[in-house]
């Protein structure tokens, strides 16, 4: 396709059909545009209005393969002069692009997503960037460009709202600036899930219209990696430059100025990385914005094949609250992440919490969850397994309960002169004072089973769990130590008439 002389962009918004783009070519393949003619974007109508406002693009060029664009004039653009979008194997040169300095957004070359393009022998002059390279773009060359008035040639901005982006294989070589804002600049957005990698600069002059040259501002999430640098002098216009750089790890520097502040800055990261295994593992992982797990992007292939891929297979956006959820020490009002080096388990409850909570006293730990015992102190177990129990026999409270007690004293002795048959000179002494029932838990003695049960229930049940259950016949005063047996008993020598009681100490 071939342009003559000027092509003129109607000055009537209204008539635009499609706000978004002026002249469009889509899925077009082997594509050969030139003739030297003009594309005028009457860009004075469209500047006053915001640029949100669905600007036209002049030129865009979408999904198209094998193509050529050569011999070009773009002038005053409505908002970008030319878009090279979705775009494999381009090949751009000797195009002349100019604009108002004042004229918002109006970049000279956009490149979106796309790879293996050769910029060249291209003169560029507008408000905004000369180049822009932006997301999904790889394998790009731009080579003797002229750039200015304009903001310099950047790659970016990339991973706004947290997004993912990646760019890689870039390569500016013989590039002439004239009072840009800046010469060369990467700037993304922080903590987003952005990757540049393998840029490199070279044989690069010229001025700067503000002190800051060169402008790496960097992912502190991802940084730039394999930025290569070579022979680039910029001045400002005023004759001091400076260059500002953040998360960028670089493979060389040589000849460079303004140079990049050095590692121990307290503003800007730069590392020198000379790794001898550089690009030989070019993997690039990012993390996916609806299920957060993280995608291989494979080298040398168009990412949306890979992207897509993980959508239509892996994807599971209901994984993203659990795998970016953090979890937070469970005291009240404590506002501390349980992270791998702030998190303790407590022995007692075996509940996570941070540094500052992790002993007791300081969660109101409940303790260990306590067993409960087989028989309360006070309750009463029916004894049979196979028949339903019968009635007590028919006696007042009054007298059962005597009965009760009387029966217990009786088993308790029995028990207490076997313990004391076994025990020490201590126990002895004890009971020739007449203090013959110790308590199983503490060193207390008492003259009577009674006292001892008084003891037991105001000091030790609702504390602890008893060392020793003595289960207590009712009908014949024989003492058992655990319930089972007493059941057994009942049913062997009582038939199973009678209810047992039993004591725990």
């Amino acid at each position: 396709m071939q342009i003559f002389g000027s092509l003129e962009a109607c000055d009537k918004i209204s008539d635009y059909t499609d706000r978004r783009h002026w002249i469009l070519f889509d899925s077009v393949q082997n594509l050969v545009v030139g003739g030297g003619g003009t594309i005028n974007g009457n860009g004075n109508v469209w500047w006053p209005h915001s640029c949100k406002i669905n600007k036209s693009l002049a030129l865009t060029f979408n999904n198209c393969n094998n193509l050529k664009v050569k011999n070009l004039k773009s002038k005053d653009a409505q908002q970008i002069h030319i878009e090279f979008k979705s775009c494999t194997n381009v090949v751009a040169s000797n195009l002349m692009i100019t604009a108002s300095k004042k004229s918002p957004n109006t970049d000279g070359v956009h490149v979106t997503n796309t790879q293996n393009i050769q910029i060249s022998d291209t003169t560029i002059g507008t408000g905004d960037d000369c180049i822009s390279i932006v997301s999904g773009s790889h394998k790009v060359q731009a080579t003797n460009i002229t750039c200015g008035p304009g903001h310099g040639i950047s790659i970016g901005s990339l991973g706004s709202k947290n997004s993912e982006a990646h760019v890689s294989h870039v390569t500016v070589n013989g590039a002439k600036f004239i009072g840009t804002e800046n010469g060369v600049r990467i700037k993304t957005w922080q903590y987003s899930a952005v990757q540049v990698k393998n840029v490199v600069y070279e044989n690069i002059k010229g001025t700067s219209a503000t002190k800051v040259a060169i402008k790496f501002d960097c992912s502190k999430n991802f940084p730039c990696e394999g930025i290569i640098m070579e022979n680039i002098n910029l001045v400002g216009e005023k004759g001091t430059s400076k260059a500002m750089c953040k998360n960028v790890y670089f493979n060389k520097i040589e000849d460079v100025s303004p140079k990049c502040p050095s590692a121990e800055s307290s503003e800007d990261e730069v590392l020198l990385h000379h790794c001898p295994t550089a690009n030989k593992n070019d993997v690039t992982v990012v993390v996916c914005p609806l299920c957060a797990k993280g995608v291989h992007l494979i080298p040398d292939e168009d990412p949306n094949i890979t992207w897509e891929s993980h959508v239509n297979t892996e994807c599971d956006p209901s994984n993203y609250e659990k795998a970016t959820k953090k979890r937070k020490c469970p005291v009240p009002g404590c506002r501390e992440f349980l992270t791998f080096s702030n998190t303790i388990k407590c022995r007692e409850c075996t509940v996570d919490h941070c540094l500052k909570h992790r002993f007791g006293p300081d969660h109101k730990c409940p303790g260990r969850k306590k067993p409960e015992a087989a028989f309360s102190f006070m309750n009463f177990r029916t004894g049979s397994r196979k028949d339903e129990p019968k009635k007590a026999p028919a006696t007042s409270s009054s007298s059962w309960a005597s009965s009760f007690f009387k029966a217990a004293e009786a088993g308790m002795a029995k028990l207490g002169s076997g313990r004391g048959q076994s025990s020490n000179a201590t126990n002895h002494s004890g009971s020739a004072n007449g203090q013959v029932e110790q308590c199983p838990q503490c060193t207390l003695r008492f003259s009577s089973v009674t006292a001892l049960v008084s003891h037991v229930q105001k000091v030790h049940e609702k504390n602890s769990v008893m060392n020793l259950t003595v289960d207590v016949c009712p009908r014949c005063s024989k003492g058992f130590r655990d319930p089972v047996s007493l059941i057994e008993h009942v049913e062997r020598e009582h038939k199973g008439t009678s209810k047992a009681q039993g004591r725990s100490m």
